[in-house]
């Protein structure tokens, strides 16, 4: 928990770490640096927290690899969030899952 009794998650490797030059993209829809990547998982993980008022970040994990966290409130308070916000992050991810789906690897 955070000071301020947020929920904080950080899942942390020791593999060859990020690319500083591609660390902002990371969270861009249809972005991979894998050859069988769609490049929607990090979107969309951030899409659900940042809905749900949290934060996903990356950062290093020197001297290799890479830690991944996020935030989230641990009680809902006085904001909700709108059905319709809802629908429309799962009709975006299922636009970009058809845009993506008959891609080939090269």
């Amino acid at each position: 928990m955070t000071k301020n009794g947020d929920v904080q998650v950080a899942v942390e490797d020791t593999g060859i770490g990020l690319d500083p030059a591609l660390a902002e993209r990371i969270f861009d829809p249809l972005f991979t640096t894998k050859c069988e990547g769609m490049g929607l998982g990090l979107w969309i993980c951030r899409s659900i927290i940042t809905t749900h008022g949290g934060r996903l970040w990356a950062t290093p994990n020197l001297p290799h690899g890479s830690i991944f966290l996020f935030v989230v409130p641990s009680t809902v308070g006085s904001k909700t969030v709108a059905p319709s916000r809802c629908r429309q992050t799962m009709r975006m991810n299922w636009q970009a899952e058809k845009f993506v789906g008959g891609a080939a690897c090269s």
